[in-house]
């Protein structure tokens, strides 16, 4: 990615070992991108247009980047009341070393300034609460998706 588009609120985070410097950056990754975290981690992936239109309604992404390479994102979406945090991912390799909570740093500063008095949620799988529960979030009752095999017809 264009280091150059990557420009608004930049934060570094080196490990304490010093072998990683992340770096959390309040930009979308491109469609492109989000499809390739979304494979690595063995979620569904959807047409590069649907993408890009998911991460364009956002209301608030962030891109976790080493060497200007994406390895990870994360994004709220909603509307006047609802904030939902969504698409919380940091690529195989990168996993374990911080830079999930890193994301997630900003986007809890991020809820916590521009959503003060609205509901927040995410949904999650059980191996991943605790995580969260390091952000405030807690348990709330059960997560319920209706999924289909395929897109509504009429979308590509």
């Amino acid at each position: 990615m264009d280091s150059s588009t990557r420009r608004i609120w930049e934060s570094i985070l080196s490990q304490s070992d010093g072998d990683v410097g992340f770096r959390v950056v309040h930009q979308a990754p491109t469609a492109a991108e989000l499809l390739a975290l979304r494979e690595s981690v063995g979620w569904l992936t959807y047409p590069v247009d649907l993408a890009q239109a998911a991460f364009d309604s956002s209301l608030f992404s962030v891109s976790l980047t080493v060497n200007d390479e994406v390895v990870g994102c994360a994004r709220v979406i909603g509307d006047a009341y609802y904030r939902y945090v969504q698409d919380v991912i940091v690529a195989p390799a990168w996993q374990g070393k911080g830079g999930g909570s890193l994301m997630m740093e900003h986007v809890h500063r991020w809820l916590l300034e521009k959503s003060a008095e609205r509901y927040r949620g995410l949904i999650c799988p059980p191996q991943s609460v605790e995580f969260y529960e390091k952000f405030d979030f807690q348990r709330d009752g059960v997560a319920m998706t209706l999924r289909t095999d395929s897109l509504p017809s009429g979308e590509k």
